[in-house]
């Protein structure tokens, strides 16, 4: 036998759980966290990344790193398809 839900039920039950919780707090000024140390910056500061040349440094070998990945991503992805779109078009082997 099916055994139906009662989805009033359930709403009241979790509105009753969040009742409870916290809300943001309306006295902390709007703000951003530097990506590599965590540091309160400023929200229009573009990219996301305090004043520090450690953080500076660490932010353009991460640029870097991501760049080379998403290069690499492509080409092993154009080395798995091409045999297999080859074949389909009748330029494989046997």
């Amino acid at each position: 036998m099916i055994r139906m839900v009662d989805a009033n039920a359930v709403k009241e039950r979790t509105a009753k759980k969040g009742a409870g919780r916290p809300r943001a707090s309306s006295n902390v000024a709007s703000h951003k966290h530097c990506k590599i140390c965590s540091i309160n910056i400023d929200v229009k500061s573009d990219p996301r990344i305090c004043k520090s040349a450690d953080c500076i440094a660490k932010n353009e070998k991460n640029q870097k790193n991501d760049k080379m990945m998403r290069i690499m991503f492509f080409v092993f992805f154009a080395a798995v398809v091409a045999p297999i779109f080859l074949s389909l078009l009748g330029y494989g082997g046997g």
